[in-house]
């Protein structure tokens, strides 16, 4: 099952190695993902277009999102379906906002549903 972590402040927690003694920020070098990380934030194909609070709440933007995916699956949008066929049972769904909820959890939702059905 992939795994999803936060790019911003990756900290190799899951067998990747030592955490660092403290969060890392944007300006510090962050450990390089492993190569079986997948992007999936703002500007790749499973990015979510919704913004807080310009869309609403975060959990309103997270419902926009989750209709969004589910009518790029149902027309077979080949950006999108491109991205979850790169999803391997070991990857790393890489994002901004892990470990809140977010667009990556709806993602790894949508992969598991894709798998069972056998759209992957």
């Amino acid at each position: 099952m992939p795994t999803v972590v936060n790019r911003h402040r990756y900290l190799p927690r899951d067998g990747f190695g030592p955490e660092p003694a403290k969060p890392l920020t944007g300006r510090e070098r962050r450990p390089a993902l492993p190569d079986d990380a997948i992007y999936v934030g703002r500007g790749s194909p499973l990015g979510n277009p919704y913004r807080v609070p310009r869309d609403g709440t975060h959990a309103e933007a997270l419902a926009l999102y989750r209709r969004w995916l589910y009518e790029k699956i149902q027309s077979n949008d080949a950006k999108v379906m491109r991205a979850f066929r790169s999803i391997g049972p070991e990857s790393l769904l890489v994002c901004s906002c892990a470990p809140k909820a977010c667009h990556a959890d709806v993602v790894l939702g949508a992969w598991t549903w894709l798998g069972k059905v056998g759209m992957r």
